[in-house]
Protein backbone atom coordinates (compact mmCIF):
# COMPACT_ATOMS: atom_id res chain seq x y z
CA UNK A 1 0.00 0.00 0.00
CA UNK A 2 1.18 3.26 -1.12
CA UNK A 3 0.84 6.47 0.84
CA UNK A 4 0.36 8.99 -0.90
CA UNK A 5 1.47 12.09 1.14
CA UNK A 6 0.44 16.65 0.71
CA UNK A 7 3.33 18.40 1.31
CA UNK A 8 2.09 22.17 2.19
CA UNK A 9 3.12 25.44 4.04
CA UNK A 10 2.01 24.77 7.42
CA UNK A 11 -0.32 27.06 9.13
CA UNK A 12 -1.72 28.11 12.36
CA UNK A 13 -4.41 25.16 11.80
CA UNK A 14 -1.69 22.13 11.58
CA UNK A 15 -0.43 23.69 14.82
CA UNK A 16 -2.12 20.63 17.01
CA UNK A 17 -0.61 18.11 14.91
CA UNK A 18 3.05 19.33 14.82
CA UNK A 19 3.30 19.27 18.45
CA UNK A 20 1.83 15.77 18.14
CA UNK A 21 4.66 14.69 15.55
CA UNK A 22 7.04 16.47 17.74
CA UNK A 23 6.37 14.88 20.71
CA UNK A 24 6.07 11.28 19.35
CA UNK A 25 8.55 11.29 16.90
CA UNK A 26 12.16 9.97 18.04
CA UNK A 27 13.66 12.17 15.44
CA UNK A 28 12.87 15.54 15.97
CA UNK A 29 14.58 18.47 16.93
CA UNK A 30 13.47 22.09 18.20
CA UNK A 31 15.23 25.38 18.48
CA UNK A 32 12.12 27.48 19.49
CA UNK A 33 9.57 27.54 22.32
CA UNK A 34 6.12 26.54 22.01
CA UNK A 35 5.17 29.83 22.25
CA UNK A 36 6.80 30.54 19.37
CA UNK A 37 4.90 27.90 16.59
CA UNK A 38 2.13 30.44 16.01
CA UNK A 39 4.40 33.11 15.41
CA UNK A 40 6.47 30.56 13.15
CA UNK A 41 3.65 29.73 11.58
CA UNK A 42 2.15 33.32 10.67
CA UNK A 43 5.69 33.68 8.89
CA UNK A 44 5.20 31.24 6.57
CA UNK A 45 8.35 29.11 6.67
CA UNK A 46 6.96 26.14 7.55
CA UNK A 47 6.08 23.12 5.42
CA UNK A 48 5.04 19.69 6.69
CA UNK A 49 4.37 15.85 4.81
CA UNK A 50 0.95 14.99 5.70
CA UNK A 51 -1.88 12.18 4.73
CA UNK A 52 -5.10 11.25 5.85
CA UNK A 53 -5.25 14.15 8.82
CA UNK A 54 -2.12 12.74 9.93
CA UNK A 55 1.45 14.50 9.31
CA UNK A 56 4.30 12.50 8.58
CA UNK A 57 6.95 15.39 8.81
CA UNK A 58 7.73 18.66 9.63
CA UNK A 59 10.64 21.13 8.73
CA UNK A 60 10.74 24.96 9.96
CA UNK A 61 12.95 27.63 8.89
CA UNK A 62 13.18 31.33 10.67
CA UNK A 63 14.12 33.78 7.94
CA UNK A 64 15.99 37.12 9.01
CA UNK A 65 16.45 39.92 7.12
CA UNK A 66 20.10 39.62 5.33
CA UNK A 67 19.08 36.34 3.47
CA UNK A 68 19.72 33.67 5.75
CA UNK A 69 17.00 30.82 6.60
CA UNK A 70 17.89 29.30 10.31
CA UNK A 71 16.37 25.81 10.96
CA UNK A 72 14.28 26.19 13.95
CA UNK A 73 12.05 22.98 13.72
CA UNK A 74 11.99 19.08 12.11
CA UNK A 75 10.62 16.12 12.87
CA UNK A 76 9.74 12.62 10.70
CA UNK A 77 7.16 10.32 12.14
CA UNK A 78 8.41 6.75 13.05
CA UNK A 79 9.08 4.56 10.14
CA UNK A 80 9.72 6.94 7.43
CA UNK A 81 13.18 6.79 6.27
CA UNK A 82 15.22 10.26 7.11
CA UNK A 83 16.34 10.41 3.74
CA UNK A 84 12.76 10.32 1.91
CA UNK A 85 11.38 12.84 4.60
CA UNK A 86 13.94 15.01 4.08
CA UNK A 87 13.85 15.00 0.06
CA UNK A 88 10.12 15.31 0.31
CA UNK A 89 9.82 18.57 2.60
CA UNK A 90 13.12 20.28 2.08
CA UNK A 91 12.94 20.70 -1.11
CA UNK A 92 9.69 22.73 -1.25
CA UNK A 93 10.59 24.64 1.59
CA UNK A 94 14.13 25.60 -0.26
CA UNK A 95 11.98 27.03 -3.31
CA UNK A 96 9.68 28.69 -0.88
CA UNK A 97 12.71 30.41 0.62
CA UNK A 98 14.63 31.26 -2.46
CA UNK A 99 11.00 33.32 -3.80
CA UNK A 100 11.63 34.99 -0.47
CA UNK A 101 14.90 36.20 -0.70
CA UNK A 102 16.86 33.55 1.09
CA UNK A 103 20.37 32.98 -0.51
CA UNK A 104 21.47 30.54 2.62
CA UNK A 105 19.74 27.89 4.55
CA UNK A 106 21.89 26.87 8.02
CA UNK A 107 21.21 24.67 10.62
CA UNK A 108 23.08 24.64 13.96
CA UNK A 109 22.44 20.89 14.69
CA UNK A 110 22.27 19.49 17.94
CA UNK A 111 20.46 16.41 17.43
CA UNK A 112 22.52 13.14 16.52
CA UNK A 113 20.82 12.45 13.87
CA UNK A 114 20.20 15.51 11.99
CA UNK A 115 23.67 16.51 10.89
CA UNK A 116 24.09 13.57 8.91
CA UNK A 117 20.98 13.32 7.42
CA UNK A 118 21.49 17.23 6.44
CA UNK A 119 25.06 16.17 4.94
CA UNK A 120 23.68 13.24 3.07
CA UNK A 121 20.71 16.36 1.92
CA UNK A 122 23.83 17.91 0.53
CA UNK A 123 24.37 20.60 3.16
CA UNK A 124 28.18 21.05 4.15
CA UNK A 125 29.76 21.56 7.21
CA UNK A 126 31.11 24.90 7.13
CA UNK A 127 32.02 25.65 11.13
CA UNK A 128 31.76 24.00 14.50
CA UNK A 129 30.56 25.68 17.14
CA UNK A 130 32.47 24.56 20.48
CA UNK A 131 31.27 26.18 24.08
CA UNK A 132 33.67 25.90 27.14
CA UNK A 133 33.01 26.64 30.21
CA UNK A 134 35.64 27.28 33.06
CA UNK A 135 34.68 26.49 36.31
CA UNK A 136 36.79 28.83 38.92
CA UNK A 137 38.82 27.54 41.67
CA UNK A 138 36.85 28.64 45.27
CA UNK A 139 39.06 31.65 46.45
CA UNK A 140 41.01 30.49 49.69
CA UNK A 141 39.73 31.77 52.84
CA UNK A 142 41.94 34.34 54.38
CA UNK A 143 42.47 34.04 57.84
CA UNK A 144 41.41 37.08 60.07
CA UNK A 145 43.21 38.28 62.69
CA UNK A 146 41.57 38.64 65.95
Amino acid sequence: MTVQLQVYKASTRDQGKIVRLLNEARRSFVAFGLEDLPHLLTRGNCMVAGADDRLWGFLCVALNGSGWAYLRGAAIVNGWRIDDALATVLEPLQERLSQRGATHLAAYGTALWLVPALQRAGFRQFEWIAMLERHPRPLALKAVAG
